[in-house]
């Protein structure tokens, strides 16, 4: 069932006001060295390749949200793993997670793989900093996805429903808790790119001209 109690629990809403503020600072923090070391550029891309790293964005920070509601009711309310479903309950399975990370992860390098080629196109060399962003964003993404093909294989065979990965099998990590945490640098190492990149100002760009674009002109 819908949590409607999450929506008169302040607590919760504190909660979710502290993780959006640090969301927003740690992609400040990793934004920082990127214009330390190189200067931020702001490729043009295709609009399709905008489109779609917003869109990547957004779905993530969305994605997240249901992992912010779990991990408060697994840690401040006292909700079993398997109890807590977060807002989305009937998305909290197994199929939904794993298909949702591979098109991430998919959909990211896809964008990547474009910004390279136009990188180097426009003659402009990516910056170390920035390198090891994105090569420590594909380790533990892949990483996260591999979790989830474990636990997927383990779903379809019937053994579980909400199935364990390897790392909260070998060790006493919590699996709702260490799945928050992939999250969350699923996040926020693409976020910094996108900022660094300059794609902000190339979808308000787009946006005013489309607002322009549809604007009467006058006699």
């Amino acid at each position: 069932m819908f949590p409607v109690y999450l929506l008169t629990d302040s607590g919760f809403w504190w909660f979710t006001v502290l993780y959006v503020v640090s969301v927003a600072i740690v992609v400040v923090v990793l934004a920082t060295p990127l214009k330390r070391f190189a200067t931020p550029v702001s490729i043009p891309l295709p609009a399709w390749v905008v489109a779609l790293f917003t869109y990547l964005i957004i779905e993530q920070f969305f994605h997240q949200a249901e992992h912010v509601t779990q991990m408060y009711q697994f840690a401040f309310l006292g909700m079993s793993a398997h109890d807590a479903h977060g807002f989305v309950w009937f998305l909290d399975d197994e199929w939904n997670h794993f298909v949702f990370n591979g098109l991430y992860l998919i959909g990211l390098t896809i964008v990547f793989t474009v910004i390279l080629k136009n990188m180097r196109h426009a003659g402009v060399r990516w910056s170390v900093a920035h390198t090891g962003y994105i090569f420590a964003f594909f380790v533990l993404e892949g990483w996260h996805m591999t979790e989830h093909t474990v636990r997927i294989l383990q779903h379809v065979q019937g053994l579980c429903d909400q199935c364990p990965g390897i790392i909260d099998t070998v060790t006493s990590i919590n699996r709702l808790v260490l799945h928050f945490w992939f999250n969350f640098i699923a996040l926020t190492l693409p976020t910094a790119s996108y900022v660094w990149f300059g794609i902000p100002g190339q979808v308000l760009s787009r946006l005013q001209r489309g607002r322009m674009a549809t604007q009467p002109v006058e006699a």
